[in-house]
């Protein structure tokens, strides 16, 4: 996770041009062409609020090529295929247990956890884990696909990746991805003899 990393303080400058998008975030609401943005910032609302404004900054200062060969780096199969961004559940499972692994050896590693912990949507994953259980995660919602990935740091912890396709109805696909990992969650707690 620290790989080639500049300063965090380095501000990279807004080109609506380039970087706009609708959707998530609030930088939508608030930035200008010309506004700058350390990569600190970029990055803890890419991971907390979604920042699709963000997420294109930082992707186009690195570069997307440069991401997929990090993604590939840590064991990624399915990067970017014809130039889309579509993923595997084993993928996202592989990039936790990066993060995971990293968070044990690097500051930038356990505030990249940290932020997942801090997110703003909490619909899939986290709803209904037990109030003090911690679970870093980052869901998403791409093309009708609602999608969550992560790790619950309960008695045993455990990583979950759930992604969908097609999903009717939205909501529903969010408390399916609930349901799932309370299963999970309940399994691994009996296992664990709680």
């Amino acid at each position: 996770m620290d790989r080639g990393i500049p300063d965090w303080q380095q501000k990279l400058t807004c080109n609506s041009a380039t970087d706009y998008q609708g959707g998530s975030g609030i930088l939508q609401f608030s930035v200008h062409d010309g506004d700058k943005l350390t990569l600190r910032t970029l990055t803890t609302l890419a991971i907390t609020t979604s920042d699709n404004i963000a997420y294109n900054m930082l992707r186009n200062f690195v570069g997307q090529g440069s991401i997929a060969s990090y993604m590939q780096s840590l064991g990624g199969r399915t990067v970017f295929p014809n130039g889309q961004n579509l993923s595997t559940a084993r993928d996202m499972a592989t990039y936790i247990q990066a993060a995971l692994d990293s968070a044990n050896t690097s500051a930038n590693g356990r505030r990249l956890l940290d932020d997942m912990a801090n997110g703003i949507y909490n619909e899939g994953i986290p709803l209904q884990i037990p109030a003090g259980v911690t679970v870093a995660h980052k869901e998403g919602f791409v093309w009708g696909s609602p999608g969550d990935v992560g790790v619950v740091f309960g008695s045993r912890p455990f990583i979950v990746t759930v992604l969908s396709r097609d999903v009717a109805d939205p909501d529903q696909g969010f408390a399916n991805i609930a349901a799932i990992t309370r299963m999970m969650y309940d399994y691994q707690e009996n296992l664990a003899g709680n």
